[in-house]
């Protein structure tokens, strides 16, 4: 069983808003069978079902390049940490 990170993104309401972007709600680690692990800890032997909440989508990511609040771009599709900004 591979273990992998993924985040759970709440998508925009493209009725709304147009976009097929969302915003990180959390992390979750999981083998490739969507069995969601208790904890955010990969070493948690305890595997429980876990329903993907509605209007929200499992992405994998790796260990550096998400984390809660962070935005999943519309157009390119990246992960970009929502604190971050180019502005000086």
């Amino acid at each position: 069983m591979a273990i992998k990170r993924y985040a759970i993104v709440k998508m925009d309401d493209f009725e709304k808003t147009g976009s097929n972007g969302g915003v990180v709600i959390m992390i979750r680690y999981d083998d490739e069978n969507a069995i969601y692990r208790k904890s955010d800890s990969p070493d948690d032997p305890h595997t429980v079902p876990y329903t993907i909440p509605e209007g929200c989508v499992r992405i994998k990511c790796s260990n550096l390049n998400c984390e809660p609040g962070w935005i999943y771009t519309d157009k390119t599709n990246f992960f970009v940490d929502s604190n971050y900004s180019t502005n000086k």
